[in-house]
């Protein structure tokens, strides 16, 4: 395969030469040399020499330091990134002056004003008139800011690239030029439109060497094409992609150019809509992206990766506070420990934490859950390394230089074993941009002196954002994917102008705001002036044009559905066409046998269950039983495959910690409040004393948990929160008639057929008749009603569960089953009893009207509704079929694999008897 992608007859005989050959970018340096080796009669050559403008003059400059010319060796010359960064500490430093919102968005901008300022001489044609500009705020800060990078680069010795062809283009016109290490002929080769600068540097070289200076673009003025109309984008991208693979079908050597400027969503689409169409029938390959054509823009940067993504998550370990949700995704990482065998260990600690741990906690708090060996959330060697971390880097100075903290990320890295072993291709293309991303930060020391970590982090951060995905080139590719001026100087065979609308062609103006308009204007700089820009468009119009073999496309969309567009002037002498697309092609698969686009969907009733294997494994409590009797395939997923959704982290205390602590001062209280006759002895002081004792063990509980978070202040408010629930409480509790309560978080086991059901019961009490009282406590504000738990199906069978099993172990019996509402704003019971031995808020079974049942009755429908569901899941019973769609469903968390949401809509409004799902 020999695509063309320049022509080089008239300058065959200058590289077989040995001429220097100056281009003004590497793809037009890759094209030179892939069509050199190309048409070569031997398969081993000399190189050419071939580079890039900028390329050359910081070589240049190099060799002239290392031959110890001044001012060359008392100078560095800075890369693209240490110049950034060094504009960005400059505007840094001026906050207190000059107050912006983003710092590294401005230093690009001013850089940017820089070097034109610099590549289009202004200083030098207008100086006097650019000092007049002060009084414009803009203007003023950047001349102050562009006198302050002079003077650092002074005091640093280096030298940016601009002012370094500066130096050599004043050194050639006023100095000895053979003190300086170039060479004798030069190629100058599709240079256009250079700047000021370059064409001085030019206009130099050609007094002291042999320049010639060749344009490959025809002179023809002969423009024409054929320009399509699209009813939508999509339209357009499916229509060009279909035109690229009829051309590639009929030439293998054609260079096709897909031409326009096109924003990243719109180049993502293009993307897509190419892989789709062009797909070459072969299994897909995970390792990496395949890669269609070539091109110099990428909408992904080195940050989007998530190996380098977790590299800064392990960083951040190093911060005295962490987020629970990046740590968790470290937990999850296959790059950190990869080889550890705790994958179990570590989903559960994630799971703990969401339910223990704040947002924003401390590392110590993690390792506290890490380390508990009696749990499943044990994770040793995750522990150890956290803790040896800890230990090693503790020690670290709070300044370092980038150098040294390149040196530190790496050893933290490879502390983690970051990122294995076990590699694909692009993953080791990832770990090398890295790499490079560490060594650049390293080259920072001159720029940045000694900064602290967090400071560190973030140039890193940077300059891994800054590193975009670029394609490598590939000569054996035929589609180029270029902005117009990227395009410029390389010949097709074929082009399409995509996008190619008034509002893209030519493009809008964008002068830049360091640099008084006027002067931009009068230099003639691109993107100053609309006259300007019309000029830069037709130029870059006529040069893409004439460098085309073949047929010239253009195209435009009408619509994207709120504007509408119009095709560019600069296709008014092409042929117009309106042109529609099959924005629906029936796709292929990787093996290359087509299938239907609207495949027949089939139906499979599928009646097989899967029953519980007898293990004697606890279960758990109600909750398995409720959702069986809500929706079979719920506790099919939750209890059966362990499917969850995962807790939310909460940011300060979390309402399952709230509650928690509750119930922890609840049950000191009623240890030492045992029944109605201690309420009615203590004095108001000694309840009040009991119940600030029972809040500081609840705050206890916490301070144990939550450490980050228990603050005093925090405390002492907490403290004020639970004493008042326990005061209402205690006020419900003396209208209750007398009682003892014998029983606090006790847990029972109610073994049925070969399942073992495990429940806590927060209170037990005794009663006057010597009957029983299973109390709950919830600190939430919904609960079941007794109109729900007397359904064939109910949604919560806590009372029914609780009710049979006391009625099934207790040799008592049982005439209250209630729930104690402990919160801001409800504080009362609910639930049932058999006379009024209990509460007169709770339900009196005996004092319903006579066609109720009446209490045995109503444990014997408890009993048979648990059993009928108990036996379900044993059976393994799984179908998707909720008691009360939507409100079942609403707040379910299993959508994804039952897809109910195919069958009903959950957005429907119902009234289920007033009762909240």
């Amino acid at each position: 395969m020999s695509i063309k992608r320049i022509t080089l007859d008239s300058i065959r005989e200058l590289l077989e030469t040995g001429t220097t050959v100056l281009v003004p970018n590497n793809r037009i340096r890759d094209a030179v040399l892939h069509a050199y080796a190309d048409t070569g009669s031997t398969s081993v050559f000399a190189t050419p020499r071939v580079l890039g403008i900028d390329v050359w003059a910081r070589d240049t400059w190099l060799q002239a330091a290392s031959m110890g010319v001044a001012p060359y060796c008392d100078k560095l010359t800075v890369s693209a990134a240490e110049e950034l960064f060094l504009w960005t500490s400059l505007i840094e430093k001026s906050q207190d002056r000059y107050p912006l919102l983003n710092e590294a968005e401005t230093a690009s901008a001013v850089s940017r004003a820089y070097q034109l300022l610099k590549q289009w001489q202004l200083q030098e044609a207008h100086g006097e008139t650019l000092e007049a500009y002060r009084s414009i705020p803009d203007i003023a800060a950047f001349l102050s800011w562009a006198e302050q990078f002079q003077q650092a680069c002074e005091e640093k010795q280096l030298i940016s690239l601009v002012d370094c062809i500066a130096q050599i283009s004043h050194h050639l016109e006023h100095d000895d030029p053979s003190a300086l290490p170039i060479d004798k002929k030069f190629l100058l080769l599709n240079f256009y439109q250079p700047p000021p600068l370059y064409a001085r540097l030019f206009n130099q070289l050609a007094q002291h060497c042999q320049v010639t200076d060749i344009q490959l673009a025809s002179e023809e003025t002969r423009i024409s094409g054929t320009h399509h109309q699209f009813p939508t984008q999509r339209a357009e991208f499916f229509h060009v992609a279909n035109w690229a693979k009829t051309i590639m079908q009929q030439d293998k050597d054609a260079h096709i150019g897909l031409i326009g400027e096109l924003g990243d969503v719109q180049r993502s689409e293009l993307e897509r809509i190419l892989a789709t169409v062009l797909d070459r029938n072969h299994i897909i390959d995970f390792s990496a992206p395949q890669a269609l054509f070539n091109s110099t823009h990428s909408t992904h940067s080195l940050i989007d990766e998530g190996m380098v993504n977790d590299a800064f998550l392990l960083f951040d370990t190093l911060l005295p506070e962490q987020s629970g949700e990046n740590f968790c995704r470290l937990l999850r990482s296959s790059y950190v420990l990869p080889e550890s065998n705790e994958w179990e260990n570590r989903f559960a600690l994630e799971r703990v934490l969401r339910q223990r741990v704040n947002e924003r906690c401390q590392l110590q708090d993690i390792l506290y859950y890490a380390g508990r060996e009696e749990k499943p959330s044990h994770c040793p060697k995750l522990n150890a390394v956290f803790s040896e971390l800890r230990e090693r880097f503790r020690r670290l100075p709070k300044l370092n230089d980038p150098q040294q903290w390149s040196q530190t990320f790496l050893q933290i890295l490879e502390h983690f074993q970051w990122p294995g072993t076990l590699l694909s291709p692009h993953q080791s293309k990832v770990l090398a941009d890295f790499r490079k991303a560490l060594d650049t930060l390293a080259t920072l020391t001159p720029v940045l002196g000694t900064i602290d970590q967090g400071k560190a982090i973030n140039c890193l951060r940077r300059l891994c954002i800054d590193t975009r995905h670029n394609q490598q080139f590939d000569h054996q590719r035929q589609i180029s994917l270029y902005t117009i001026e990227e395009a410029s100087g390389l010949d097709f065979d074929h082009i399409w102008l995509l996008n190619f609308n008034d509002q893209v062609w030519p493009p809008s103006i964008s002068p830049s705001p360091f640099l008084p308009y006027s002067l931009q204007k009068e230099a003639g700089i691109p993107g100053s002036h609309s006259d300007v820009q019309f000029q830069f468009a037709s130029e870059a119009f006529r040069i893409l044009c004439q460098s085309v073999s073949g047929s010239v496309q253009s195209s435009h969309h009408r619509s994207d559905g709120e504007l509408e567009y119009r095709a560019s002037n600069f296709s008014s002498s092409f042929v117009c066409q309106q042109s529609s697309a099959d924005t629906n092609p029936t796709p292929h698969c990787f093996y290359g046998e087509p299938y239907a686009a609207s495949p027949q969907v089939t139906t499979v009733a599928d009646e097989q269950t899967v029953a519980l294997l007898p293990d004697g494994q606890s279960l758990g409590g109600h909750n398995v039983l409720s959702d069986q009797s809500s929706c079979p395939f719920r506790a099919f997923a939750h209890y059966r495959l362990q499917a969850r959704e995962l807790d939310q982290f909460a940011s300060g205390l979390s309402a399952m910690a709230r509650g928690s602590a509750v119930h922890e001062a609840l049950e000191y209280l009623f240890k030492r409040v045992v029944d109605s006759q201690d309420l009615q002895e203590k004095s108001a002081a000694e309840l009040e004393q009991i119940c600030s004792a029972a809040s500081d063990a609840a705050i206890g509980y916490l301070r144990k948990y939550h450490r980050s978070i228990m603050t005093p202040r925090f405390e002492q408010i907490e403290h004020n929160r639970i004493l008042s629930l326990l005061q209402g409480f205690l006020a419900k509790e003396q209208e209750r008639p007398p009682f003892t309560a014998i029983a606090w978080e006790q847990e029972h086991h109610w073994q049925y057929r070969d399942m073992l059901f495990r429940l806590k019961v927060d209170r037990i009490d005794r009663l006057a008749d010597d009957s029983l009282a299973v109390i709950d406590y919830k600190t939430g504000k919904t609960s079941a009603s007794l109109g729900s738990w007397l359904k064939d199906r109910p949604e919560d069978l806590q009372l029914p569960f609780y009710a049979t099993l006391m009625r099934e172990t207790s040799e008592q019996p049982v005439h209250a089953v209630a729930i104690a509402h402990v919160n801001a704003e409800n504080t009362q019971y609910s639930g049932i009893m058999e006379s009024d031995q209990f509460h007169r808020s709770v339900t009196d079974i005996s004092a319903k009207q006579p066609d109720d049942k009446d209490w045995d009755k109503l444990m014997q429908h408890f009993q048979s509704v648990l059993h009928r569901t108990a036996d379900q899941f044993h059976e393994g019973v799984a179908t998707v079929n909720p008691v009360n769609p939507p409100s079942t469903c609403r707040y379910c968390d299993l959508h994804a694999l039952c897809r109910i949401q195919e069958q009903v809509d959950l957005s429907e409004d119902v009234d289920v008897n007033g009762e909240h799902p």
